[in-house]
C-alpha cells in the first residue's frame, strides 16, 4: 500500500501551531521518512503526523486512529495507563534537558515480534518532536494459544499486557500467554496491565 494512497491531505495532519515550531526543519524529510514521526504541542496535543504514521496504522489493523487521533487530541489518551508515566517522563526529561531522548518499546502484531526506539527531540518553541524506527522483527517463537473463557477473570475482563501483549490467564495470574487473535479482535472488554518481564523492561531498576 503506497503511503500517498493511504494519507490525508497536510492541511488536515499538521496545525498552524505545530508548523512555527518545526520551522527548523525541512519538512519534506518528515514527509518522506519511511518511519512514523509526530509532533506534539506543549500540552500533548497532537499536531503533526507525517504520512507513514497513517500507512502504518492501515497496516497493523488501527483504522480507528484515523478518527481518534486527530490534531489536537492529546496523544497520551492512545498509551495504556500502566505506560502512560513512562511516557510523558520521556518527554518532560527531554523539554528539561534540552536534548533528545530515545528508549525502547515493544509493539508486537499477529505474526511478529517487533522492538521499536522512542526519539523524543524538544521542539526550541515548544512542544515535542517523536521518531519511532523499527530496531527489531522476527517471527514470534513462543507458543500459540486460542482464547477461550479462562483468559477472562473474575470480572469478565481480559488483561492484556500493554507492552508484550500478552494475555493473563483468567485464575493463574502469574501466566500470562500469547494470543494472537486478540490483536485483531476483542471478545470482550480488555483491561491492561504489565507482565513480570515487561515490568522490569519497561522500568528497570536504577544503577
Amino acid at each position: 500500500m503506497a503511503i500517498v494512497e493511504t494519507c490525508p491531505p497536510l492541511a488536515l495532519r499538521l496545525s498552524g501551531t505545530v508548523r512555527t515550531a518545526l520551522a527548523p526543519f525541512d519538512l519534506s524529510v518528515l514527509e518522506t521518512e519511511t518511519y512514523t514521526i509526530y509532533a506534539l504541542g506543549p500540552n500533548f496535543e497532537l499536531g503533526y503526523m507525517n504520512p507513514a504514521w497513517f500507512k502504518f496504522a492501515d497496516e497493523n489493523n488501527g483504522s480507528g486512529v484515523r478518527t481518534r487521533f486527530t490534531l489536537g487530541v492529546e496523544v497520551v489518551r492512545g498509551i495504556a495507563p500502566p505506560l502512560q508515566d513512562k511516557y510523558v517522563s520521556c518527554l518532560q526529561r527531554a523539554q528539561i534537558s534540552g536534548e533528545p531522548i530515545e528508549d525502547n518499546y515493544l509493539c508486537p502484531s499477529p505474526s511478529l515480534a517487533r522492538t521499536f526506539r522512542l526519539r523524543v527531540l524538544p521542539l526550541p518553541a515548544g512542544g515535542w518532536l517523536v521518531h519511532n524506527a523499527l530496531l527489531v522483527e522476527r517471527p514470534h517463537d513462543e507458543p500459540e494459544y486460542v482464547f477461550n473463557e479462562s483468559y477472562k477473570d473474575a470480572r469478565g475482563l481480559i488483561v492484556q499486557c500493554c507492552s508484550c501483549r500478552r494475555v493473563r490467564h483468567g485464575t493463574d495470574t502469574n501466566r500470562w500467554d500469547w494470543v494472537p487473535s486478540l490483536l485483531d479482535s476483542e471478545p470482550g472488554p480488555i483491561s491492561h496491565g504489565l507482565c513480570t518481564p515487561c515490568l522490569g523492561f519497561a522500568f528497570p531498576p536504577a544503577p
